[in-house]
């Protein structure tokens, strides 16, 4: 197999790695019972047919270990999946070799939750659900013939340069100096001397037909759901999270993390690689009291995101940072140096998998998909909404060192609370 570049998102990630392990998850809850060995021989059987297995970096490329991989083994636990999932998000893999896979088994008696903790940077969302479908296909006894990956052939500026995604070269450099500046005015995290890494996981479903009413709702306004996403986040983090108003930085800003994939024809299908880009929005003070003065806000940036293509245009923002972030050094100044200038309230990673193939094995395999995702050093905390069906799970990443100064169960359930008044 060729190497492949590392993209700009990678090799940030891999900064951040080396602050805290920057891992993700999923998750899929069965509705049928099988054995463990059953279980971990399906997962090792679908790595096999894939063509996974140790990925090996050397300088600024990698490739994937000609040699079969090692046969994993499970972490098996019968305790809910969120407190396996915080322990493993906090466990580190190998920086530049690794099998970047940690599969598990939580076995609640009536209920069975498989899922895999990943490292971030070799994979987005979308390579994983190819990983866990395969493997659920192997565990029902229906897999079809082999389906190698390939690794992408290019970094982010191949598939997504300007010419190619069609956005503005000088357009997102003004937009980039005015992301610096409206910085300047937002909400900072209160510096702490604990260790800012290590996280936390909380993760709740929401009850049955709440996005079914979201959606008709938001349809009807000219909104998408995320927009109510954003803004329902928005305004829980403006009372509860750890980002608090002063005089001078009384506004809030979240990043929201967009899955580039779709957006090119030059991705083949079965690449298996990371494709994610970021857009920031930003509320002013005023408008974090009045929910429908969030709501048109959430909107207006979504579409002028939308416009300028900013999320494909993000490499350009992370090229620079990773930049900066060389040139100051890693460790405490490096923390310090996101804490100023990125000052981010949280994150939202949404995705609605009714119309991919977990919609096709809900209810009557998978009752219900779960994902989390990393906080890195430029956010506190981080919520993944996943859809399936008429059931809406959220999982909230939250850094443990900021929980005296916010208070992440109160996020969620602002933020659910919000979602359950707008749809009523």
């Amino acid at each position: 197999m060729h190497a492949a570049p590392l993209n700009i998102f990678q090799r940030t990630q891999r900064l951040w790695d080396t602050l805290h392990p920057y891992n993700a998850g999923q998750a899929m809850e069965l509705a049928q019972r099988f054995t463990p060995t059953e279980i971990e021989r399906a997962f090792n059987d679908a790595l096999a047919d894939m063509g996974l297995g140790t990925f090996v970096v050397t300088g600024g490329s990698y490739t994937i270990a000609p040699e079969a991989p090692p046969y994993l083994t499970f972490s098996q636990s019968a305790e809910p999946v969120q407190r396996l999932l915080a322990v493993q998000m906090n466990q580190r893999f190998e920086a530049t070799r690794s099998v970047p896979f940690r599969p598990f088994l939580c076995d609640l008696g009536e209920t069975q939750t498989i899922g895999v903790v990943y490292q971030h940077w070799p994979a987005d969302s979308v390579s994983i659900r190819m990983l866990m479908q395969r493997w659920l296909l192997h565990l029902l006894k229906r897999p079809a013939a082999p389906a190698p990956i390939d690794l992408p052939a290019g970094g982010l500026f191949h598939y997504y340069g300007p010419a190619i995604a069609d956005w503005s070269l000088m357009q997102h450099v003004w937009d980039v100096l005015g992301f610096s500046a409206r910085m300047k005015r937002m909400r900072r995290v209160v510096e702490t001397g604990a260790d800012a890494g290590e996280v936390d996981v909380i993760l709740k479903t929401f009850r049955p037909g709440l996005i079914g009413a979201i959606r008709d709702r938001s349809r009807r306004e000219r909104l998408t759901v995320g927009d109510v996403f954003v803004a329902a986040l928005a305004e829980a983090c403006s009372k509860h999270g750890p980002n608090l108003p002063t005089d001078h930085r009384p506004d809030l800003a979240l990043g929201t993390i967009v899955d580039l994939r779709s957006r090119s024809s030059r991705v083949p299908r079965n690449v298996f690689g990371l494709f994610l880009g970021f857009t920031t929005s930003a509320f002013a003070y005023d408008e974090l009291y009045d929910f429908d003065a969030l709501l048109h806000a959430a909107r207006r940036q979504r579409i002028a995101a939308l416009a300028r293509k900013s999320a494909d245009a993000s490499q350009l923002n992370m090229a620079l940072g990773l930049g900066i972030a060389k040139w100051i050094g890693g460790g405490k100044r490096l923390m310090e140096f996101y804490r100023k200038r990125f000052a981010l309230s949280g994150g939202i990673s949404n995705v609605n998998l009714t119309h991919e193939w977990p919609g096709a094995f809900h209810p009557a395999v998978v009752r219900a998909y779960h994902r989390t995702s990393p906080t890195g050093p430029m956010m506190p905390l981080v919520l993944t909404p996943t859809t399936l069906g008429d059931q809406l799970s959220v999982c909230c990443t939250y850094r443990t060192a900021l929980t005296e100064q916010g208070r992440p169960g109160d996020v969620v359930d602002a933020f659910e609370d919000r979602l359950t008044r707008y749809a009523s």
